[in-house]
């Protein structure tokens, strides 16, 4: 007997192997990649426009339109570019493919309604969800709002078998706190949001990331520095609590979101019905989809897995 297995696994199917067009050229020599992605992040978050797709790797700027190259010129050497086609076949182009495709899966995604919390597994990556009752569920007190969220988190392969990209589409929770009520989470570990981090760094003020918080001032938070033992004063939308176990066990929610992050608040739910349930929130039709990448069009289409079962006669 065959038993075919659900799959959250995806390849590309047109074209095969992927070719992509883009215009390459290197960066300046004092320039570093970082700044450049940071710049192509906020562009991208700016206009969610599929010309804005481009990928900074090896030194060089990769990009699907020109308008990314006129916006970049301060950080190119512009009278070294070029216009190329890359496939997976070496490691640098595998690369570009595999975060072009990435981009492309994040406006795929946008497109459809979804937002977007950060991976508590994986460092820089997003989970892709909506404010729909299957993706997030809350539990209301008079101090704070907590929810559990949870939803698809892309993963993609690009160049592991010569031609082919794989986009895995992998299930993850996440925790959230909401705070009402301030004063009730005094004496917990607080985090600086990272645009305000900056704006300290910016006015030499040496921190830790290690924050306790002290006290509330009207709209001010003063938050304690453990490892510097010193007090810095945070106006109140720039900080947040971070949904720790043991804080969540404290107000007695733990329980009911784990189990909805774990897909087992219902014996109906289980990890494999969210993830089909998920798919075809995503997708007009689970089985495939199609992301835009420049001026190419890359389908890609579900895998299933079958394993025959052999039965041995006595």
């Amino acid at each position: 007997m065959t038993e075919i297995y659900f799959s959250n696994l995806y390849r590309n199917i047109d074209p095969v192997p992927i070719r992509i067009s883009v215009f390459v050229t290197p960066l300046k020599n004092n320039v570093q990649e970082h700044i450049v992605q940071k710049r192509l992040t906020e562009m991208f978050h700016q206009m969610f426009d599929v010309t804005c797709n481009a990928v900074v790797t090896h030194g060089k700027l990769y990009a699907v339109s020109l308008n990314v190259i006129e916006e970049l010129n301060e950080f190119i050497v512009k009278n070294k570019l070029k216009q190329i086609m890359v496939t997976t076949d070496n490691e640098e182009h595998s690369k570009v493919i595999g975060r072009l495709l990435y981009r492309s899966l994040d406006l795929f995604f946008y497109e459809r309604g979804f937002v977007t919390i950060g991976s508590k597994i994986e460092k820089g990556k997003r989970i892709f969800y909506k404010n729909k009752p299957i993706f997030v569920r809350e539990v209301r007190t008079h101090d704070a709002i907590f929810r559990a969220v949870r939803g698809l988190r892309p993963k993609i392969y690009a160049g592991a078998v010569p031609g082919f990209a794989y986009i895995f589409l992998t299930p993850e929770g996440a925790h959230i706190i909401e705070v009402n009520e301030w004063e009730a989470f005094l004496g917990q570990q607080v985090k600086i949001k990272r645009n305000y981090l900056k704006e300290l760094t910016n006015r030499g003020i040496n921190y830790s990331n290690i924050f306790k918080l002290e006290d509330i001032i009207t709209n001010i938070a003063l938050v304690k520095d453990l490892y510097y033992d010193k007090l810095l004063k945070v106006p109140l939308n720039q900080i947040y609590v971070p949904a720790t176990t043991k804080l969540l066990s404290k107000f007695n929610v733990l329980d009911s979101l784990q189990a909805f992050t774990s897909f087992r608040e219902s014996e109906q739910m289980t990890e494999y019905g969210f993830l089909d349930n998920a798919l075809n929130e995503a997708l007009v039709d689970a089985q495939s989809f199609k992301l835009e990448v420049g001026p190419t069009d890359v389908t890609f289409c579900r895998i299933y897995f079958e394993e025959d079962e052999k039965y041995e006669g006595t």
